[in-house]
């Protein structure tokens, strides 16, 4: 059997242990699903981010486009205006092209009444009519209005399939077509950068998550940070174009790996953030491990102070009181019990007291039944844990002594015994037990 003092420590070990083991399970299941907040926020910061981006890219290509197209306009016209003032250009191959060169086009092109070229900076274009391909037969109802002054989109020219814009108009004397072509430099780069490829270029800085475009219809990954996935179906990485329409966050195994996914629509897109979880966690081991160790040093301070008090107030007090109880156990009713560290120990040492008090009063109990009998009995009572003698009524008498001298041998248990013995020193001829004293006799 352990002691109290011992059973109390490892009570307070086992409930400690038990209380962190509780503690740290909550706080790593709050870490998670922070994480967890934390990644759906940094998508949808990101998503937002992407969205506003292709938002101004696309502005900003509306407007280059619509300069493109007035500037395109302007330069036919101006070269229309030269032209018809001075229509001995036609014949002059390098004028054409000095005059490219001063309007910064790139590509001029006369066409007759009946929309074929007969002149212009490229002679290997020549003969070529409205009726030659589709990107030249948006031109052809030029033909019927000559008040018509028509811009091109940027579109694949017939002859030779590269990027061109071209606009094309009647000179003001109604004897040719002007057609200039140019070719949208800048209106490319505008609609690069509303490309998806141009802007997972940009998210390729941060390389904690990967970033992916998923068409709608197909599941095909149209877009992504992770090069090697561009052109692949979705389920080839783990995932499921069903789990992307019915989900928001959560996690699947990508590219053999355990992650968490936030998907997005945009358009006819949708957009993603994936992060694998050992990435995504990482900071929770650590922050645990601080967590733990700080609820440890908690744990032994707060069981060290309330084992030193329980022992202080409580254990102590109980080994206060038994070691009151064995004395009284051997016989010292003059013990006195006085424990006031509570009121619980107040209240036990007075009902002690009290218990013993009862005892005490043994003695005037038996001094007045002796009294009823009319005979000289007495009781005498001592042991070596009480140095006072208890004794009943009589014996003073009996034993023929004074008050001082009775007073003296009660106090002192060992003076009382050497009397006795003293007394055992004077026994009675054939009387076993009884003694002599000063003439009278006395049996003990």
């Amino acid at each position: 059997m352990f002691n109290l003092k011992t059973i109390i420590s490892r009570y307070m070990r086992r409930l400690t242990s038990i209380l962190i083991v509780m503690i740290l399970t909550v706080i790593v299941c709050i870490q998670i699903n922070n994480e967890h907040g934390q990644a759906y926020e940094d998508a949808m910061t990101t998503f937002f981010q992407i969205e506003q981006l292709l938002v101004q890219n696309q502005e900003e290509l509306s407007e280059i486009r619509e300069e493109y197209s007035r500037t395109c306009l302007h330069n036919a016209e101006a070269i229309a205006y030269m032209i018809q003032n001075h229509p001995e250009v036609l014949e002059n191959l390098e004028e054409l092209e000095k005059i490219a060169v001063f309007m910064e086009v790139d590509e001029i092109h006369i066409f007759d009444r009946s929309g074929r070229i007969y002149a212009g900076t490229h002679p290997q274009y020549y003969d070529y009519t409205f009726d030659s391909g589709e990107q030249m037969m948006f031109f052809k109802p030029m033909l019927e209005d000559k008040s018509l002054k028509l811009v091109q989109e940027i579109t694949p020219n017939t002859a030779e399939a590269k990027m061109m814009q071209y606009s094309a108009l009647w000179s003001r004397n109604g004897e040719f077509i002007v057609q200039v072509g140019m070719e949208p430099v800048n209106v490319m780069k505008a609609a690069k950068k509303n490309e998806l490829s141009f802007l997972f270029s940009l998210l390729r800085v941060n390389p904690e998550a990967d970033y992916y475009a998923v068409d709608i219809e197909s599941g095909e990954v149209v877009g992504s940070t992770a090069l090697e996935c561009v052109g692949k179906n979705i389920a080839g990485i783990g995932l499921a174009l069903n789990k992307i329409k019915d989900q928001e966050g959560f996690h699947a195994q990508i590219n053999g790996g355990r992650a968490y996914c936030v998907f997005k629509k945009a358009g006819s897109n949708y957009i993603g953030r994936i992060i694998s979880s050992r990435e995504l966690y990482k900071r929770v081991p650590s922050v645990t491990v601080m967590i733990t160790v700080c609820l440890i040093m908690i744990a032994l301070i707060l069981s060290h102070a309330v084992t030193r008090y329980m022992n202080k107030y409580v254990v102590d007090g109980i080994h206060s009181i038994n070691e009151k109880l064995h004395m009284i156990a051997r016989g010292n009713l003059d013990e006195i019990v006085d424990s006031h560290s509570s009121v619980e120990f107040s209240q036990l040492s007075s009902y002690i007291n009290r218990m013993k008090n009862s005892l005490l009063n043994y003695n005037e109990k038996m001094s007045y039944v002796l009294s009823k009998t009319n005979m000289y009995i007495g009781v005498y009572e001592y042991n070596e844990y009480m140095k006072r003698v208890r004794f009943t009524e009589y014996v003073p008498r009996i034993l023929m002594l004074g008050s001082v001298e009775c007073e003296k041998l009660s106090s002192d248990y060992k003076a009382f015994k050497a009397f006795i013995d003293r007394l055992r020193g004077h026994s009675a001829a054939d009387e076993p037990g009884v003694f002599e004293l000063d003439g009278r006799y006395v049996k003990l």
